[in-house]
């Protein structure tokens, strides 16, 4: 990881300072492989690789994303990479290392023991995946913490795209939706905690996500993909375009009894579609994929609608927020 001129390297207090903190962010990481050529420290780093490469970047900041309030400084950090590595998981793309770039307003280094626990939570995410970091960047910001994460991966076989869909297939989906935008929906209201009852499920989908890496072996089959970031309904939409094919969903199958009963059927449907952030993968797929459980199917045709064939309409909170105040 770099350092870049205007970050504060001030030394007042233990641990503080810039390359004080990279130094001991450094730690907090999993090793590269001792017979990989690269490190983190050089000026770049050197991949060697006997195939293609996936790379996609996600970025995070306080006051869009975010507030401090709303999770733990591991949480946040956790969180933050499992989002980044969900596109390599809807690439079908087995992780390789990261990137990390780190815009910190000047009174975190000067008391690095918050900003501590969000590398903690990033290297902890890390080591569950083993995805070393491969380099990264460090500056001030002029107001809240961004984090920048580059992650890079090997396709495991052809290239897994949104493109892919045809007619006549399944559509398939890896998890339930919509929790994490219950806990997301509390969380903006005046309480300073979301109400106990949505603590055990709910705070736990947003606080800590993780990227269906898991799943990739299933995926061998799978034509078309995309992960679930911005709402169900939105990142549908994104593969129907870009397949130039109708999705047709099951309202029964799609929406979670467990979420129905905690929050009505049209709060569940709006929170399902519209809220984001689940980490799930949508596919298309010929046949039945384990893992996933069946949520519609791919017709010819344009857009995305209920399998009735009525249209369908949402309200809810889009997805990620922009304008959280801090």
């Amino acid at each position: 990881m770099n350092a870049t001129p205007s970050a504060d390297r001030t030394e007042a207090g233990a641990g503080a300072g810039e390359f004080q903190a990279i130094e001991r962010w450094l730690g907090m990481m999993p090793a590269p492989l001792a017979s990989g050529p690269y490190r983190a420290g050089d000026d770049a780093v050197w991949l060697k690789s006997p195939g293609a490469l996936t790379i996609s970047v996600d970025t995070i900041a306080e006051g869009v994303h975010f507030q401090r309030r709303w999770c733990s400084p591991q949480d946040l950090g956790w969180r933050s990479l499992q989002a980044a590595l969900s596109d390599l998981a809807a690439c079908r793309a087995q992780p390789v290392g990261f990137l990390l770039a780190v815009s910190v307003p000047a009174n975190d280094f000067q008391d690095c023991s918050w900003l501590d626990g969000v590398i903690a939570g990033i290297g902890e995410a890390a080591r569950h995946w083993d995805c070393p970091v491969l380099g990264g960047d460090t500056t001030s910001s002029p107001a809240g913490l961004v984090l920048s994460l580059t992650v890079i991966g090997q396709p495991l076989g052809a290239p897994l795209c949104r493109a892919g869909a045809q007619p006549g297939q399944l559509l398939q989906l890896s998890g339930r939706c919509g929790w994490a935008a219950l806990a997301v929906e509390s969380l903006l209201s005046a309480e300073a905690e979301p109400p106990e009852q949505l603590a055990a499920r709910a705070l736990q989908a947003w606080r800590r996500p993780c990227a269906r890496l898991d799943l990739l072996n299933s995926l061998q089959t799978a034509t078309a993909a995309i992960d679930i970031s911005d709402g169900l309904l939105a990142d549908a939409e994104h593969l129907s375009k870009a397949s130039s094919c109708a999705l047709l969903l099951d309202r029964q199958a799609l929406l979670d009894p467990e979420l129905i009963a905690v929050a009505g059927e049209s709060r569940a449907a709006n929170l399902t579609l519209t809220g984001g952030e689940d980490y799930e993968l949508l596919i298309c797929t010929s046949e039945p994929l384990e893992g996933f459980f069946t949520v519609g199917e791919v017709q010819e045709g344009k857009g995305v609608r209920w399998l009735s064939g009525e249209r369908i309409e949402a309200q809810g909170i889009g997805g990620w927020v922009h304008g959280v105040s801090g």
